[in-house]
């Protein structure tokens, strides 16, 4: 719970326990006075949410006790308690599904984000209601800014939030709202960030902020009926995968599951192009906010799950793109046309290795991802011996650790995610993916890619394969760590 809201829960609970002696009336009209202004503080400063409604009926409890006259102590027990119970219900609730801080970034820059609206005039949308119109998307970038006075971003747009999620619009994130873009360093390199299938543009802020604040342009998009809920500036939502082409896994045969994910990445690639074609246009504009801030000839790609392929395929077929990072996600088409110069990560969870035995599974879904797994695991391997590059395994880690999701719950159930703590999680993910992208884009030394056959994390199996100079093949060298940092 955020300050204010211990605050008031904590007024609430000695204003009604109050209620149960005998204080004067005054002292009790104090003590609620209290909890009005700790209501006033909270809802202004931190912005009300429905964990809290619980306190907020609370309060009207106390409130109309309050101002029934004379005292009856059945009334004043049935108030006090109930009133206490509201307060147990919110500091539960409030555990439960908690306002979570994002983590700090551990960069010098602060940084600034803001939203912006695309449309593809030479695109048409090919799915759900908009089947027909210019190919549209919503933005999102953080970047290095100077230092602002700027209201804090929310984690979320209200218009793109749903009643279970509606409490992370007034959650702040670390980023400023269209602070000025930062006048030393530039121009910025820039980083793409793909979000996962269903998933959003936001699903990855603990590394855009991070990125962001080591002078980077972290450049997110939301891919409209294959991503989470949309809104546009006109008012108009697009809620989640609407009329997808997609058949998932177990529903038809594997060579005709990976067709119809490699028609949507050719799609997500075409919506990248775009997105980096118009920031360097919009960079060359003297009238434009990002103005002669963009490096747009020294781009990296990162992304999760199907926003990994996403990554790989852009910058396999992108001059401007440089080096691209998987997080977890099967490769498809994405280094299908891998040149050799591009190097590439791939980090994944624990349980990555294909299994083998599931391929004579009886249960169809169970067999079929095994064979995808197996198909996957062995383009990747090969793009590694060809061409180098560096392989993650985090044991404990599971395919949403990747992303914000283990701050929405302690509950693994209902975040589904490893036993590795968030900040633990964040740390190994950041660390690696700005080394690699400070190597990749800027040339730096970088002693956690370099060494070979260790990692400074316990989690951590790394695998860095160079590439073999004589004949453009590679080699690994593996290790499976025993330090802890």
């Amino acid at each position: 719970m955020r300050p204010f809201e211990v605050a008031l829960t904590i007024a609430l609970a000695i204003a009604a326990l109050a209620q149960l002696t005998s204080l004067s009336r005054k002292l009790n009209l104090f003590l609620f006075s209290v909890c009005l202004l700790f209501v006033a503080m909270h809802l202004l400063l931190e912005g009300g949410h429905w964990q809290m409604l619980p306190v907020y009926l609370a309060v009207m409890v106390l409130a109309a006790s309050q101002a029934m006259p004379g005292r009856s102590s059945r009334r004043t027990i049935s108030a006090s308690g109930l009133a206490l119970i509201l307060c147990v219900a919110s500091a539960g609730l409030s555990y439960a599904i908690p306002m979570f801080a994002l983590p700090k970034p551990t960069g010098p820059y602060p940084t600034g984000t803001r939203i912006l609206y695309m449309r593809d005039d030479s695109r048409k949308e090919d799915a759900g209601r908009d089947l027909g119109r210019n190919r549209e998307l919503m933005v999102q970038v953080w970047y290095p800014a100077n230092p602002s006075k700027n209201h804090l971003a929310p984690y979320r747009e209200a218009a793109a939030s749903k009643l279970k999620n509606s409490y992370q619009s007034v959650l702040w994130t670390n980023s400023r709202m269209d602070a000025p873009v930062a006048s030393q360093g530039g121009p910025f390199p820039l980083i793409l960030l793909g979000h996962g299938w269903g998933a959003t543009r936001i699903s990855e802020t603990f590394l855009a902020e991070d990125l962001a604040s080591h002078g980077y342009v972290v450049v997110a998009t939301d891919h409209p009926y294959n991503s989470g809920r949309v809104a546009f500036p006109d008012g108009r939502v697009i809620d989640g995968i609407e009329g997808s082409p997609i058949i998932y896994v177990g529903s038809v045969p594997p060579d005709e599951t990976v067709a119809l994910w490699n028609m949507e990445l050719q799609k997500w690639t075409a919506d990248q192009f775009f997105v980096l074609n118009s920031l360097q246009k919009t960079n060359l504009d003297p009238q434009s906010f990002w103005y002669g801030h963009l490096n747009t000839n020294l781009v990296g790609a990162i992304g999760h799950s199907f926003g990994g392929s996403a990554a790989l395929r852009i910058c396999s077929l992108d001059p401007r793109v440089r080096s691209a990072i998987n997080l977890d996600g099967w490769t498809f088409d994405g280094v299908r046309d891998r040149p050799s110069d591009k190097p590439m990560m791939f980090m994944y969870e624990q349980d990555m290795d294909p299994k083998h035995e599931q391929l004579l599974s009886s249960n169809l879904g169970a067999r079929e991802e095994a064979d995808l797994d197996v198909r996957d695991s062995g383009l990747v391997l090969d793009s590694l011996k060809r061409y180098g590059g560096y392989k993650l395994v985090i044991a404990g880690a599971m395919h949403a650790d990747f992303t914000d999701q283990p701050m929405v719950s302690p509950f693994h159930r209902v975040t589904q995610t490893g036993p590795i703590k968030p900040v633990r999680m964040q740390t190994i993910v950041r660390e690696y993916a700005l080394s690699f992208f400070d190597k990749t884009l800027r040339g730096r030394d970088s002693p956690l890619l370099d060494s070979g056959n260790s990692s400074p994390f316990s989690e951590v199996h790394f695998e860095r394969w160079p590439a073999d100079q004589k004949n453009g093949s590679a080699v690994a060298s593996n290790s499976s760590t025993k330090s802890s940092m």
